[in-house]
């Protein structure tokens, strides 16, 4: 595979976040190393054990139960006291 950028880009990339695209293309063609991470870390992200995914989809987890509209009649101040509470909990 040849890899090919614009230097102009190249230098924003260096300025940014101080990697080069030439250093960055290693992770195309190199096992990627994990040097800021402690050591036994750094093991473990490289040489471990790779888990298929075993959840079922995210629609899958929800369990859809039919919502039922209701009308109710409550007096101001029972309005007050909820409107309060849901104001001190960040509630809309």
């Amino acid at each position: 595979m040849t890899i090919e950028w614009d230097e102009n880009k190249n230098q924003e990339n260096i300025e940014k976040h101080n990697v080069s695209f030439e250093v960055a293309q290693g992770a195309f063609f190199d096992k990627v190393i994990y040097t800021e991470a402690p050591k036994s870390i750094s093991m473990e992200i490289t040489e471990g054990e790779v888990v298929s995914d075993f959840l079922p989809p995210p629609e899958e987890l929800i369990r859809k139960e039919p919502k039922v509209k209701i009308t109710i009649t409550l007096n101001s101040e029972s309005i007050d006291f909820f409107k309060k509470f849901a104001k001190k909990n960040n509630v809309k």
